[in-house]
């Protein structure tokens, strides 16, 4: 069953419905809008101003300025932290980090204490927590072939007795603080004075306070893209550098779908954003500087909504949108445990070789839902639709009898949900994407560097990687060639300026 605009009825418009993974990962496809061909007059922060009941607080605002650093100016160069919080006067807020995240030399934790600078008009009508933070560390670049990393900044705050007091309405309490190798510097053009462009990337420049939303900036940003670029765009990649939107959590979904067979219903609202057709696919990365889930979020403008009661696919914490657990499919739209089948019949439940979805490749079922493979390649699958066992606690190790599990074919899910059409034969290989930075003032050249390679990765052909230097080990995502197995490829360099 699908609800408002092709979306499942897991969500509707105006709400955003927050998907928990079992893996402690947040993420889920966001609805499309109404139709509406203008732009809209973005208005100050959305997000709750009033104190939050019962002595806790709300975190409204997270902004890093700047949002991104050089390798070689990394280490002991300030960058500015404030945080916007409503509820929070009797508190002390904190920031900390590793100096050694990237050498794995030994924790090193770093507690800043912030300044409560009060209501100064720079959080609205939030309370301003401001601290000037510096890494000591040379970092060493993990990500993007070598070429990027991230330092993530941690907000928490304390009362009077040093005790931990969590958000009353909780958004994501951490920052990335990126880096970029010098090398990677670009070139950069100013189109007009709140447009700048880079060869794969544009940053569209906001005034302070006009931050409402995610689907209302994302509109706001490709109308300013299509006052120079004309309408070629499949879809957009949305990054906010030095602000944050909404909770702050990654979400991507459909904006059109002319494809059946997938559980979406058909529906167009690309001329909301700007667009006469083209433009079906829509990810909003926010200040994930790495854009870990970005294939992720590429997926779900087609995947995985395969949640219909009788043949529910998403069941084991996928939410209606997302891969369920355990089972055999093993991809990028989720799964947090594999099936493996025993000699006896029974499946064990044990971790995949790639614990960390974002950096596998697509699953044949979900290439077929993208259009990229035909249904001929899809091999069955292992499901667990037994209703005496709860799927959301299994866990390395159990046995699942074979009464207990079902092997579903491409053959099961086309009688319930029907044939995809258009098929591989016709439908799109190839999908242009703008990746934009929205920013209330210029993005850096460090800024810019960073995500035009982020963006120019994506585009290539690297597989993807895991480093065990740092700190934690990292599992660098794939360009989009490799995850979808060299079917289908992604362009992110810019058309000339029309």
């Amino acid at each position: 069953m699908t609800g408002l605009h092709g979306v499942p009825s897991a969500m509707r418009h105006g709400l955003l419905t927050l998907c928990v993974l079992s893996t402690g990962c947040r993420c889920c496809s966001c609805p499309p809008g109404p139709p509406d061909a203008s732009p809209p007059d973005l208005q100050p922060c959305a997000l709750p101003n009033g104190d939050a009941p019962d002595g806790g607080y709300v975190l409204n605002q997270l902004k890093l300025s700047p949002a991104a650093l050089f390798d070689d100016e990394f280490a002991g160069t300030p960058v500015e932290l404030t945080v916007c919080a409503s509820g929070a006067a009797d508190l002390q807020l904190h920031a900390t980090f590793f100096q050694h995240w990237f050498d794995g030399a030994g924790a090193g934790i770093t507690d800043v204490v912030l300044d409560d600078r009060g209501v100064d008009g720079r959080c609205g009508a939030a309370r301003s927590f401001t601290a000037s933070i510096a890494a000591s560390q040379t970092p060493r670049l993990r990500y993007g072939g070598g070429t990027l990393d991230a330092l993530p900044i941690g907000v928490n705050a304390t009362d009077a007795s040093g005790k931990n007091v969590s958000p009353a309405v909780p958004i994501s309490s951490q920052v990335y603080l990126g880096v970029v190798a010098r090398a990677e510097q670009v070139g950069s053009s100013a189109l007009a004075g709140d447009v700048i462009a880079a060869p794969n990337m544009v940053n569209v420049v906001v005034q302070p306070g006009q931050c409402e939303g995610e689907h209302e900036l994302g509109v706001a940003a490709m109308h300013r893209v299509y006052a120079f670029y004309p309408d070629v765009f499949d879809g957009f990649a949305l990054y906010e550098y030095g602000l944050s939107t909404t909770d702050n959590i990654p979400r991507g979904g459909p904006i059109k779908n002319v494809v059946s067979g997938i559980n979406l219903n058909l529906f167009d609202g690309s001329a909301e954003y700007g667009s006469d057709g083209a433009l079906h696919m829509a990810t909003w990365i926010h200040t994930d500087v790495l854009g870990i889930s970005q294939l992720h979020e590429i997926g779900h403008s087609y995947n995985f909504y395969y949640a219909d009661p009788s043949l529910d696919l998403t069941r084991g914490g996928g939410h209606g949108v997302h891969v369920g657990s355990p089972t055999s499919l093993i991809g990028l739209m989720g799964g947090t445990y594999v099936l493996q089948p025993q000699a006896d019949g029974s499946l064990l439940v044990a971790a995949p070789a790639i614990t960390d979805f974002n950096a596998r490749q697509y699953a044949f079922l979900e290439l077929h839902d993208m259009g990229l493979v035909p249904a001929s390649m899809v091999p069955a699958d292992w499901y667990v639709f037994d209703p005496l066992i709860d799927t959301t606690q299994s866990k390395p190790g159990d046995v699942i009898p074979k009464t207990s599990a079902t092997l579903v074919s491409i053959a099961d899910i086309e009688r319930v949900y029907g044939v995809r059409s258009p098929d591989a034969s016709a439908s799109q290989k190839s999908f242009r994407f703008v990746f934009i930075g929205v920013s209330e003032r210029p993005m850096t050249a460090a800024e810019i560097a960073l995500l035009d390679r982020l963006a120019g990765y994506y585009a290539g052909t690297d597989p993807s990687s895991v480093d065990d230097r740092g700190l934690f080990a990292t599992h660098s995502p794939a360009s989009f060639a490799w995850a979808t197995r060299g079917f289908g490829t992604l362009v992110t360099a810019l058309p000339p300026v029309k």
